[in-house]
């Protein structure tokens, strides 16, 4: 699980009752109560980290994203809108610097 790492890092989270899915449970119901549209990251987040060798996507002095965290959530987000036509469909070029 995504938040199992964590515990490592933050030993004295075990030490209380914890739910760190809350804030999105809130977030999801206040939308779908008020009709808002919205893509959910957490769940691809939360198959991806279930994948023998996947890569840690939180940076180990935070829960931010590290560059993996981005680059899976820049995919899904591309892949989101361009699947609803919400962006044109576009050749991407790699440029590296």
């Amino acid at each position: 699980m995504v938040w199992e790492g964590e515990y490592d890092y933050r030993p004295w989270l075990e030490e209380g009752e914890w739910d760190l899915k809350k804030p999105h449970r809130l977030l999801s119901n206040f939308l779908r109560k008020h009709d808002i549209e919205y893509f959910e990251l957490l769940p691809p987040f939360l198959d991806y980290s279930q994948k023998e060798g996947a890569k840690r996507l939180a940076l180990q002095t935070d829960a931010h994203y590290n560059s993996d965290g981005h680059q899976l959530a820049a995919q899904l987000i591309y892949d989101y809108l361009l699947q609803n036509g919400l962006i044109p469909k576009r050749e991407i070029v790699n440029v590296k610097h």
